[in-house]
């Protein structure tokens, strides 16, 4: 995608070009550096992510993930939960931050009836035992009901990435150290040369 975007930016002529990537987006970074994908690359920087750690945190990822709210009732309750919760360390970053990892709920039902899409995931709908009325249209209402008091939920629904996760850091290590480019790590607390 990173490769994808840079063509589509500037083409077969781009300016020279410098990744920068925090956590996750250190692992995209130095992966896109180690394919060759950006052909103008001046240099990589991966903030915050080592391999071992990151592969460590996977284990509780989930769990972390499950202690989120999954809705807010507004953008400024999603900034200050961000706050308090120490996800992000003051409120100006937060205010920043958040804005673009969460979205207003939108609820859209395909014609066919026997669908629903959301959030780009078709499912199908299943009887309960009773055979009555379905599972997904019963969560449908309720879901409904949730966002008129909460219209705010997370952008990407991270836990339905989980499939990835190992990948994205897994050889992260020796990725990063094969890159033929100058190349900087970024530890928060340490000093490393």
């Amino acid at each position: 995608d990173v490769g994808n975007v840079v063509e589509a930016m500037y083409g077969d002529l781009p300016p020279p070009i410098m990744l920068i990537g925090h956590s996750m987006g250190g692992a995209i970074a130095v992966h896109t550096a180690s394919s060759n994908l950006v052909p103008s690359l001046l240099g990589l920087c991966m903030i915050d992510v080592v391999e071992g750690t990151a592969m460590d945190a996977l284990n509780s990822m989930q769990n972390f993930l499950r202690g989120r709210p999954k809705t807010f009732k507004s953008l400024e309750n999603a900034i200050e939960w961000s706050v308090k919760s120490g996800q992000i360390r003051n409120l100006e970053s937060a205010r920043v931050s958040m804005v673009g990892q969460v979205k207003q709920c939108e609820g859209i039902t395909s014609p066919e009836g026997s669908k629903s899409i959301v959030e780009g995931i078709i499912e199908e709908e299943e009887e309960d035992e009773e055979g009555s009325e379905s599972v997904n249209k019963r969560k449908k209402e309720d879901d409904m009901e949730t966002k008129k008091d909460h219209p705010y939920t997370w952008r990407i629904e991270l836990a339905k990435t989980e499939k990835y996760w190992d990948g994205w850091f897994r050889g992260l290590s020796n990725l990063f150290l094969s890159c033929p480019i100058p190349k900087l790590l970024l530890l928060a607390g340490k000093c490393v040369y």
